[in-house]
């Protein structure tokens, strides 16, 4: 692992754990057992370091939600379940997720980038799905990227919401994300998806 690789590592678990407003980059170094100095070369302040972390969950993520020839609704269950998992490993970022993008606008304007290309993802999976004979037609025009989009809003504040309004411990509610997300999708799967769904039932 070379430094910058374990000064990312560190940062991710004490923003996890402490809170993103709550660590500063001597904590960051002392966790390191690492000089400030040595940690300022390879991040000069905590918006380079923040992106840094960014980018590696930007890749991460990228090409998770494009559909190969065969991708099954088993295939979307899998793939929330790693979002969840993905969400939970960097889960500083969706509890502070406003206040970060706040803070830094490159940051925020790299963000509303990567929410446009993965909304595109998901709406062309959307369409996948209809052509795979898994879901109807889109009955109405643009019903389907509000669909994504209420989608996209429920995975990206599921943590944050639940804090908010339950006060408990998130990971006992993990699956029930999941939950939302198949009621949203339910009305609009076909009977050959319907048929599909109802075997998703043990996972």
């Amino acid at each position: 692992m070379t430094t910058s690789e374990k000064i990312i590592s560190n940062a991710v678990d004490l923003f996890n754990k402490e809170g993103y407003g709550n660590v500063s980059l001597r904590h960051i170094a002392d966790r390191c057992d690492i000089s400030l100095g040595n940690l300022t070369y390879h991040f000069p302040d905590k918006e380079k370091l923040m992106t840094a972390i960014y980018e590696l969950m930007f890749e991460e993520m990228e090409g998770v939600i494009v559909p190969s020839s065969e991708f099954k609704l088993r295939d979307f269950q899998n793939m929330l379940k790693h979002f969840y998992a993905f969400q939970e490993k960097y889960r500083f970022f969706f509890l502070e997720l406003v206040h970060i993008l706040r803070s830094y606008p490159s940051l925020a304007e790299r963000h509303r980038e990567t929410v446009a290309k993965r909304k595109s993802e998901g709406l062309g999976l959307i369409y996948y799905f209809v052509g795979k004979g898994l879901m109807i037609s889109e009955p109405v025009p643009g019903c389907y990227e509000n669909l994504v989009q209420a989608i996209w809003i429920v995975n990206t504040f599921w943590i944050a919401q639940l804090r908010v309004i339950t006060g408990a411990d998130h990971l006992r509610y993990k699956h029930q994300a999941t939950e939302v997300v198949w009621a949203m999708m339910l009305p609009y799967l076909s009977k050959a998806g319907l048929d599909e769904y109802k075997n998703l039932r043990d996972i």
